[in-house]
């Protein structure tokens, strides 16, 4: 997850339910991470994440 938030690269994250077991095992239940999402969803172009 770390890495595609620092890359930019969302969508893996998006489709969090098809990444496999570890993706399955750390989001149970999707209610804690969609706020994650949304976050990341008002990231401007040029903002970096720190």
């Amino acid at each position: 997850m770390k890495s595609h938030i620092l890359s930019g690269d969302f969508q893996p994250l998006i489709d969090f339910k098809s990444q496999g077991k570890a993706f399955d095992l750390a989001i149970p239940t999707p209610e804690h991470y969609l706020p994650l999402l949304y976050t990341l969803a008002l990231k401007e172009e040029n903002e970096k994440i720190t």
